[in-house]
Order: C-alpha cells, then sequence, then structure tokens
C-alpha cells in the first residue's frame, strides 16, 4: 500500500484511539460509582455482569472519500461532467449535485460517462460497496417524481443507481453487467477507480465500532 495511503489511514484510527479512551474512562467511572453506592446503601454494580458502552465515531466524509480514491485518474478522458452537449443541472437538485460533484471531485471522477459507471456498480453491489452506497444514495433519494431527461445531470446520475440495483436482480452471477453495457465508454472498473484495501480496511472498522460518516461539505 502507497504510504499517502497509509498516512490517510493514520487520520482515521485517530478516532478509534478517542473511542478506546473514552471507554477506558467510562469503565473507571462506573467502577467509582458502584463503589461508592456499596459504602454508603450497600447497592452495588456487578463488574461481571456484561455492560455494553458504545459511542459513536464520525468520520468527515472529506477525510473518507480521499482515503479511498484509487487510480482513476489515470484513464479518465477530458469529458467533464460540466462539459456534456446541452446537459443542464434541474434547480430542483442543485443540494444534492452540488454535494455528489464535491464527493466526485474527492475521488477525481471528473468524467460524467465514468461517473454514471462509478455509481452504477456501486449500485450493483451495496454491501460490497459500503458505506459507499449510503453515500450516494442519500444524495438520489428524492420523493418527487423525477423527469426523464438524459440531458439532466440529476436524472442520468439517478438512472445509473437504477440500473445499477436492476442489474444486480437480473445478472446475480455478475452484478454490473449492465453498468457495464450502459457505461462501456468508461474504461475505468470500479476497482480501479477506488483503493479496495482502504475499503476493506474501513468496512472491518464500521463492523467493529459504531461509525458514521458526516457530511462536513455544507
Amino acid at each position: 500500500m502507497m504510504p499517502a495511503n497509509l498516512f490517510k489511514l493514520a487520520i482515521l484510527f485517530l478516532g478509534f484511539i478517542g473511542y478506546l479512551t473514552g471507554t477506558k474512562q467510562s469503565s473507571r467511572e462506573l467502577r467509582s460509582i458502584a463503589h461508592n453506592h456499596r459504602d454508603r446503601r450497600s447497592i452495588y454494580l456487578n463488574s461481571k455482569a456484561p455492560i455494553l458502552i458504545a459511542a459513536f465515531i464520525t468520520i468527515p466524509i472529506s477525510v473518507a472519500l480521499p482515503a479511498l480514491r484509487g487510480r482513476s485518474a489515470r484513464s479518465q478522458t477530458e469529458y467533464n461532467a460540466t462539459e456534456v452537449p446541452y446537459s443542464y443541472d434541474d434547480p430542483l437538485y442543485s443540494a444534492q449535485l452540488q454535494k455528489i460533484d464535491i464527493y466526485m471531485d474527492y475521488m477525481e471522477i471528473r468524467d460524467d460517462m465514468c461517473r454514471q459507471r462509478f455509481i452504477c456498480e456501486v449500485a450493483s453491489s451495496p454491501d460490497t460497496y459500503s458505506p459507499l452506497y449510503g453515500i450516494f444514495k442519500k444524495q438520489l433519494t428524492t420523493d418527487l417524481e423525477v423527469k426523464k431527461s438524459y440531458f439532466s445531470r440529476f436524472f442520468r446520475y439517478y438512472n445509473a443507481l437504477i440500473e445499477g440495483k436492476k442489474s444486480a436482480i437480473q445478472h446475480p452471477a455478475n452484478p454490473s453487467a449492465i453498468c457495464h453495457q450502459l457505461f462501456g465508454e468508461c474504461p475505468n472498473d470500479i476497482k480501479e477507480t477506488i483503493n479496495m484495501d482502504v475499503l476493506h480496511i474501513m468496512q472491518f472498522l464500521t463492523q467493529k465500532f459504531r461509525i458514521e460518516f458526516a457530511d462536513t461539505t455544507a
């Protein structure tokens, strides 16, 4: 793993140091309370009883996403999202698009077709690409009826998410098959776009600790 990626992971681990420190402190406080109660009222806390001490660890998206950056910039075209002919941003979804732009910029995915392929592949295997799926799904979920127009940038990304879900159902052996067909003009497979080693470490940590990713872009 490259030194830069190790440095980024070190930043992620700082939050866990705080978690462990807080847990130890809480344990000492509980023992102290138990001791005081035993002296005064003969009520004590059984130290052998199972006690769940949990705390949320918040990791800013601005730290998590750059750490996942892979080799996407290596083979992308210059067909940036802002340069797609006749493309427009629906004002109804301007806030969501702005955040998606920031997320994609963190990972250096600037080509519009590559963005669609990335979203599609993430949606085709939500568990495999967690927590990325949840981050992008949040911005592409709406109670409004999305107008079908491939000139609309929000619809393109929204449609990519839907096609990814559809691909997983229709091709369980190869969940991203439809993504490759629809967005094959982008040469980047998702496993090149993101650093899978870093993603696996993040997934392991989220399983062991209560972690949430905070959007600090607003």
